[in-house]
């Protein structure tokens, strides 16, 4: 039998990349398949830091079906190494190249294929890479089912972002902060007593929403704040009033307001999940707020991003 699907290629080049924080595209795949290989290298130029301290692939996959992602924390986790690279080479993964003249200046030639356990997508799979200002060249192969294609869905995608703010209790969680109460567009920060909170603009990829190039650690992995939260805010637009469903993928905590009444406050606390929220749509523009944490818990590794698509 012929398989239906059919091997693609992407490839991506940056000389430099972002700076530390940053992140650059792998993969952004619409339709069904799975991995099959990804292949990077690096140049390194920032010498503040060994190369491999850039945070990580995230995988987002499925957001309009069946939401779940994958979250790396470094470049050597990624393609199956710990604590830097070694000079092997195996049918799975491996470096064919690697020049080491210290922990601050090196190049390298990475690679994995997933083999039996490819990472599979039913409708959708993005892939970010974290970044340094260094020359980082990327390659992923994957199968594509032919014809094949995410389906449409109603997901916003301009959105609102500002914060953080202290979280470490779900009483912090449960406390208002002054985002809350503001009405209409923030424009580009909002002044709370004598302290500005910049607003980022933040278009969703795949109905994710993903916080982590926004809010990340000072340290030398740049990898998502914890014990924080943040507010999102965009507009549905509806034809007429109706009955809708608002439905959600998260980890950690999450409230969601609607033209300004709370209609939920979730509280997941293992791995990632889903939740339908029934709402009521009036006509024209909705206003549409969510409140949302970030805690270090196990498999997640403070992966930052929901999904949210209206049904």
């Amino acid at each position: 039998m012929i398989t239906p699907h059919r091997l693609h290629v992407t490839h991506n080049v940056k000389k430099p990349a972002a700076p530390r924080g940053g992140t650059m595209i792998m993969a952004d795949v619409s339709g069904e398949g799975f991995i099959a290989g990804i292949f990077q290298g690096v140049v390194q130029h920032d010498h503040r830091d060994c190369m491999y301290h850039n945070g990580g692939i995230t995988w987002l996959i499925d957001g309009e079906t069946d939401p779940y992602a994958i979250r790396g924390h470094n470049m050597e986790d990624d393609y199956g190494f710990t604590w830097g690279f070694h000079p092997l080479q195996t049918h799975w993964f491996g470096v064919p190249y690697h020049v080491y003249e210290n922990f601050f200046k090196q190049e390298a030639v990475v690679y994995r294929f997933m083999g039996p356990d490819p990472v599979s997508f039913s409708s959708s799979i993005s892939m970010h890479v974290g970044t340094r200002e260094d020359d980082t060249e990327t390659v992923v192969y994957y199968y594509k089912k032919e014809g094949t294609t995410a389906p449409k869905i109603n997901s916003p995608k301009k959105w609102q972002v500002t914060g953080p703010f202290p979280c470490k209790t779900k009483e912090q969680f449960e406390k208002s902060e002054f985002p809350e109460n503001i009405v209409g567009d923030w424009g580009d920060s909002i002044k709370n007593n004598d302290k500005y909170f910049k607003v980022h603009n933040l278009s969703s990829e795949h109905t994710w929403i993903n916080f982590h190039k926004l809010y990340y650690t000072s340290w030398y992995t740049p990898i998502a704040l914890t014990e924080h939260s943040v507010y999102a805010k965009t507009t549905i637009e509806s034809e007429q009033n109706k009955s809708a469903k608002i439905r959600v993928a998260f980890d950690d905590w999450i409230t969601v307001w609607l033209n300004g009444g709370k209609i939920t406050t979730l509280y997941h606390e293992k791995d990632f999940g889903s939740a339908e929220i029934p709402v009521k749509l009036q006509k024209g523009s909705n206003g549409l707020l969510v409140k949302y944490s970030n805690f270090h818990k196990i498999p997640n590794n403070r992966f930052w991003a929901f999904s949210l698509v209206i049904d």
